[in-house]
């Protein structure tokens, strides 16, 4: 078995200390928050952005 098998292997292994589930699934987890959260983030900057575009546009006229 070369290394990188055993890598792969070991990624993949279920983890006791971490709740069973491989290390693999751990990071698309993360990965999945993280992006959950970066869009929220650019949702609510996009809504602040046209907010102000508004309040501008209403303060002009």
């Amino acid at each position: 078995m070369d290394l990188i098998d055993r890598q792969r292997e070991r990624l993949l292994a279920p983890d006791p200390h971490r709740g069973g589930s491989g290390r693999i699934a751990e990071l698309g987890e993360l990965f999945a928050a993280i992006t959950d959260a970066d869009t929220a983030c650019t949702d609510r900057l996009h809504q602040a952005g046209e907010h102000m575009v508004l309040k501008i546009e209403e303060s002009s006229t």
